[in-house]
C-alpha cells in the first residue's frame, strides 16, 4: 500500500503505522525468533518515527523534518536488512 501523506494528514500516517506494527508482530509470531535483531531494529524505527509524528503539529512541521527524514532512512535501512535475511533464508 502506498500512502501520500498530506491527504492522509497526521491520523492517516498513525494508522498506516499502526498495520505496519501489527503486520510485524505477526512477523515476530510466524518466525520465532528466525530474524529477530533485524526485526527488532525495524520495530525500534518504526517505534522512533511514531514517536516524532506523535510530536509534530503545524508549526512544528519544518523543524521536524530533519528527524523525519532521519526516522525515515533508518526503518528504509532495517526493512533493507530484514528483506535480504528474508531472501537468503527463504531463497
Amino acid at each position: 500500500d502506498r500512502l501520500d501523506p498530506p491527504d492522509a494528514g497526521k491520523a492517516g500516517m498513525q494508522a498506516a503505522l499502526q498495520k505496519v506494527r501489527t503486520n510485524l508482530a505477526a512477523l515476530k509470531t510466524s518466525a520465532a525468533g528466525q530474524w529477530g535483531s533485524q526485526v527488532t531494529e525495524l520495530d525500534g524505527a518504526i517505534d522512533a518515527f511514531q514517536t516524532t509524528i506523535a510530536g509534530v503539529d503545524g508549526d512544528s512541521l519544518l523543524a521536524d523534518l530533519p528527524t523525519i527524514v532521519g526516522d525515515l532512512q533508518r526503518i528504509d535501512t532495517a526493512w533493507t536488512a530484514l528483506d535480504q535475511q528474508i531472501k537468503e533464508s527463504c531463497g
